[in-house]
């Protein structure tokens, strides 16, 4: 990962037109810069961490990512209902 020199234009630093730039953000969640409370900076934040865990970016150990797994399910299916979220639920 490059990060780009705000004071010049992508072409002063060598990107060339055909290239892909990918935008990022070089902050951390206890950066002075991040507003918890605007969802736009917090998505972001939360899919470059997620991004940076699944690509092995941010190498985790086993139980952060089972812990991290859990989350993904409580975001994606929601609250656990039993009738619901029987054995094979996932597959």
């Amino acid at each position: 990962v490059n990060w780009i020199d705000h004071s010049k234009t992508l072409r002063e630093q060598g990107v060339d037109e055909n290239e892909t730039v990918l935008l990022r953000r070089k902050f951390f969640f206890s950066d002075q810069n991040i507003d918890s409370r605007d969802p736009v900076q917090l998505n972001l934040l939360y899919v470059q961490c997620r991004d940076g865990i699944l690509d092995g970016t941010h190498p985790v150990t086993k139980d952060e990512a089972v812990q991290f797994a859990s989350f993904q399910c409580q975001i994606q299916f929601g609250d656990y209902v039993e009738a619901k979220h029987r054995q094979g639920f996932l597959e």
